[in-house]
């Protein structure tokens, strides 16, 4: 199917690459590294919504919270991206979670959705 430089070409792409990441934050302008990332994340998190709905609310949530204060002049540019990398970086760390602990992504998701927070507010009202 593909020869091995391809296959090793194509680890070499992946969008959440910590290089990657860093290179379009260290761009000259900033408020185009702050739309891509925000794409890329956004495209990221949809894609999670497909499995887990619990973690896809609550990083798009922490997206929406951060441009709100981008858009009230709460925080810059610069603080805008540092935030992006760092939900990158959770969100990276979310998939390396569920593999430490030997879960699919839907048994995690499955996980989330009876350890959520909302789950025992419901709990205790019965």
């Amino acid at each position: 199917m593909f020869s091995f430089e391809e296959k090793e070409y194509s680890k070499n792409l992946y969008l959440f690459d910590k290089k990657y990441l860093e290179s379009i934050a260290n761009m000259k302008y900033k408020n185009i590294a702050l739309d891509i990332l925000n794409k890329l994340l956004n495209d990221k998190i949809k894609a999670h919504l497909k499995v887990n709905i619990i973690q896809s609310n609550m990083f798009s949530y922490r997206m929406k919270k951060i441009m709100e204060k981008y858009h009230d002049k709460a925080i810059d540019n610069i603080g805008v991206i540092d935030e992006f990398l760092n939900i990158a970086n959770d969100l990276d760390n979310l998939e390396k979670e569920a593999k430490s602990l030997g879960l699919t992504n839907e048994k995690k998701a499955i996980y989330d959705a009876i350890c959520s927070p909302m789950n025992k507010i419901i709990i205790k009202k019965k």
